[in-house]
């Protein structure tokens, strides 16, 4: 039986077909549905970019299946999103992802995260997850505080993306896994149920939360059998893609966001360090939401717009070597950059800060350099605070900005100089295909 493997990021859409030796098939990868941006309740209350993304998903099954009579699914998502579906799995409202921080709207003078911390600051230690206000605990809050939730007809269910997409596709009930569970900042990783003294304070006593499991389901969609596996975690998928397996290895993920992980055997608490499921029965120590992708878009961005007011349309990946090219050919003093345009665990900011750059030494490579230096930095802060002791015997990098931005890997292996360097090729689709074979 062929494994289909489901990636759906940020940025992207990702398929592949698996044999059952692990040959990979054939693969796709289509733009994921950009996300609405409006804040008023009319947007968020019409489910544009779920139903497109389970359209896209349809297509994308019929392609990879194709000649096929039996498939295993096994899908990732991007974790610290939401939407609510009714008992049939119909939307009610909008995919809201992790890139919307609600939970820091102030209604009726005080915001959703600080009336979390004041009312529920011992349950929110029990999850694993700090505070944010692009947590789902907090976005749900302000949806019932603001009265958006009150608009919603009948009987509410909460559902991550990957248990939405399964749902829709089976019109059954699907498990969540415990990494999608404990992603939305309401699970109890102690006692590994949900938090009832969250879920009374977000739930408005409107919402039912899935059983969190890891049983599968099948169904049958155009003519093909699916046997799929409960949605995890892309995180996890992608540092199990990367062999993240034993104690001395340090995980360096850099994509759209970027997390930096290590293997632990036990749920502990720590400031600011999160604790995740994996697999193996062990957890990872992890700081996530690290500057990476998101954050480096805002200076291309920046570039296609001076170059647009000249006339000039630049192919972006164009854009993209001559940055990168540039930072490669400076060897000169850099400055200060501060890339903390969201919420993230290195500043206190939320705005971006270039500083500390002489008359003559403000151009394209001190500033690509600086960029990119910058980072490198963040991750090794990132790295010091989550494995506090014990040689790092491999460093393991995976996801596009690490693969592509060599300059960025050179830097984090220098604080590591004995330690042996991995970098990963389509590690989250191969981290399915190994979740589905049961490796876990």
């Amino acid at each position: 039986m062929i494994t289909i493997a489901l990636d759906c990021g940020a940025s992207f859409l990702k398929g592949a077909a698996f044999a059952a030796d692990g040959t990979l098939q054939r693969s796709l990868q289509v733009a994921a549905p950009p996300v609405c941006h409006g804040e008023s309740a009319e947007d968020l209350l019409a489910p544009r970019q779920a139903c497109a993304l389970l359209s896209a998903v349809r297509e994308m099954l019929a392609r990879l299946t194709k000649g096929q009579r039996r498939a295993r699914l096994c899908i990732a998502n991007e974790m610290h999103g939401f939407l609510l579906t009714d008992a049939r799995g119909m939307p009610q409202m909008d995919y809201l992802s992790w890139q919307r921080s609600f939970g820091m709207v102030s209604v009726a003078g005080e915001t959703a995260v600080s009336r979390l911390k004041r009312r529920c600051g011992e349950a929110v230690r029990q999850t694993g997850m700090p505070l944010r206000g692009s947590l789902p605990s907090a976005n749900l809050l302000y949806l019932a505080r603001s009265g958006i939730l009150k608009r919603m007809r009948g009987e509410l269910l909460f559902c991550t993306l990957g248990d939405y997409i399964l749902r829709a596709l089976s019109g059954q009930a699907v498990f969540t896994h415990p990494t999608n569970a404990a992603a939305s900042g309401l699970y109890d990783l102690q006692e590994r149920v949900w938090s009832k003294p969250l879920l009374g304070e977000v739930a408005a006593g409107r919402i039912c939360f899935p059983s969190v499991g890891e049983a599968p389901v099948s169904f049958e969609v155009g003519g093909v059998t699916y046997e799929a596996l409960p949605a995890i975690g892309d995180q996890q998928a992608a540092l199990l893609g990367a062999e993240l397996r034993a104690d001395g290895q340090l995980s360096f993920n850099l994509g759209t966001g970027a997390q930096v992980s290590v293997l632990t055997d036990a749920f502990t608490h720590e400031e600011g360090v999160q604790i995740r499921p994996y697999f193996f029965g062990k957890y990872i120590r992890t700081l996530p939401h690290l500057p990476s992708g998101r954050a480096l878009n805002v200076y291309i961005r920046f570039l296609q717009d001076v170059l647009a007011r000249f006339g000039v349309e630049a192919d972006e990946a164009k854009v993209w070597q001559v940055f990168l090219d540039a930072a490669d050919a400076e060897e000169g003093e850099l400055f200060e950059v501060d890339m903390s345009f969201f919420e993230n665990p290195c500043s206190k900011r939320i705005t971006g800060l270039l500083a500390g750059f002489s008359e003559h030494r403000f151009h394209l490579g001190t500033l690509a350099a600086s960029i990119l230096h910058a980072m490198a930095k963040n991750f090794l802060w990132a790295a010091r605070a989550v494995r506090k002791e014990g040689d790092v015997k491999e460093i393991l990098f995976s996801g596009g900005v690490a693969r592509q931005i060599e300059r960025i890997r050179m830097e984090v292996a220098a604080g590591y100089p004995t330690a042996q360097v991995r970098v990963a090729e389509n590690e989250t689709l191969r981290g399915l295909w190994q979740y589905g074979k049961q490796v876990v």
